[in-house]
């Protein structure tokens, strides 16, 4: 055997050793988090149900008092944001046979763009339309209305408790 390759097994056992270690101080660190955890976690499953119910009766106090929040359309109280903004605007197609054949007769250029293979008119695309062109292949552009929302300014507590707990609504 070479000597380049004795220093190369001596360095992967080596390194193989070093991996072993660690991987074994991961363990023991992930045991004492996991025992913490289960002492902590009903504790903080119920404040965060706490949470949630505070969160929906403030939600639903802005969502009963819209007049509030004409200008400015929200407020920061307490380190909570809440108030109005606008929802999304969304396209709503009457006849989708009927607006694919339009598309074809008025955009044969671009037909692709706007109409999947499956013959299914492409929202986001035609939403890129102006409305004289969405009123031509019969399709109605829906303004988004005001939706009132309320979440906290500050995120990190959300973001621990997913590291924490995984996915949750607080």
């Amino acid at each position: 055997m070479s000597n380049k390759l004795q220093k190369i097994e001596r360095s992967c056992t080596k390194l193989s050793g070093e991996r072993e270690r660690l991987a074994a101080k991961v363990a023991v660190l992930q045991k004492q988090v996991d025992q913490v955890k289960k002492r902590h976690v009903a504790g903080i499953r119920r404040l965060m149900a706490r949470v949630a119910a505070a969160h929906l009766a403030t939600h639903e106090l802005v969502t009963a008092a819209p007049e509030l929040f004409e200008d400015p359309k929200s407020l920061v109280i307490s380190g909570v944001k809440v108030g109005f903004k606008k929802s999304r605007d969304r396209l709503e197609i009457a006849n989708e046979e009927k607006t694919i054949a339009l598309i074809r007769r008025l955009y044969p250029e671009n037909h692709a763009s706007f109409v999947q293979v499956s013959e299914t008119a492409i929202k986001a695309a035609l939403a890129q339309l102006d409305d004289a062109a969405l009123k031509r292949l019969k399709v109605e552009r829906i303004d988004g209305s005001n939706e009132s929302f309320c979440r906290p300014q500050d995120s990190e507590l959300d973001s621990l408790l997913v590291a924490l707990l995984g996915n949750v609504e607080p």
